[in-house]
């Protein structure tokens, strides 16, 4: 199969893969129960890439201190840079606007001290 009938036969999904691969890594990093994961662990089992791709992402994480790496270790976790990168989403954030629709669920649920909630 040459180059032209890959591409007729691919489905293009608008994604650019790697970053999809590293999105999808910090969501995990995220969401386990577990403190610190090793790169093996991570690639197989939630994104399903080869280690040496893993790694190629791990590091281009690492420089921009989205993620960490205990190097005895060698494991993985999520860095500060994360809280960088939230900061300006918690200084613009509405929460009257966020919590509007929760305080009507509120107000009909009858829990003491919501009754005068508007």
């Amino acid at each position: 199969m040459d180059i032209k009938e890959r591409k007729e036969k691919s489905e293009y999904s608008g994604l650019v893969p790697a970053f999809d691969q590293a999105v999808g890594i910090l969501f995990h990093l995220s969401r386990t129960q577990a403190s610190k994961m090793n790169l093996t662990d991570i690639c197989n089992k939630t994104v399903g890439i080869h280690k040496s791709k893993g790694n190629s992402i791990f590091n281009t994480l690492r420089k921009s201190g989205f993620v960490q790496k205990n190097n005895t270790e060698k494991t993985y976790f999520p860095g500060l840079g994360l809280i960088a990168l939230s900061r300006r989403v918690f200084e613009n954030l509405n929460y009257n606007e966020v919590a509007g629709p929760l305080k009507h669920e509120f107000a009909v649920c009858d829990l003491p001290g919501t009754k005068d909630i508007t």
